[in-house]
């Protein structure tokens, strides 16, 4: 799957699983990663795990919460 430059939104991304995702969508090298949680502290906290790990790379992480 070519996600080169693209735009990518992982929804339960704070959990486990959605972490092991996002790790695997950055290894693709998208231009932009959305964490989609439930709660705020959860997106946030799994926007920093990735940061701190330096998966993101050039990607632009960031973090979106509610209850879609």
């Amino acid at each position: 799957m070519d996600l080169t430059d693209r735009t990518v939104l992982v929804l339960g991304g704070a959990g486990l699983v959605g972490i092991a995702v996002a790790r695997g969508v950055l290894a693709e090298r998208p231009r932009r990663l959305v964490i989609g949680a439930l709660r705020q502290e959860d997106a946030e906290a799994a926007v920093r795990e990735l940061l701190a790990e330096g998966a993101a790379g050039d990607a632009r992480v960031e973090a979106v919460w509610g209850d879609i």
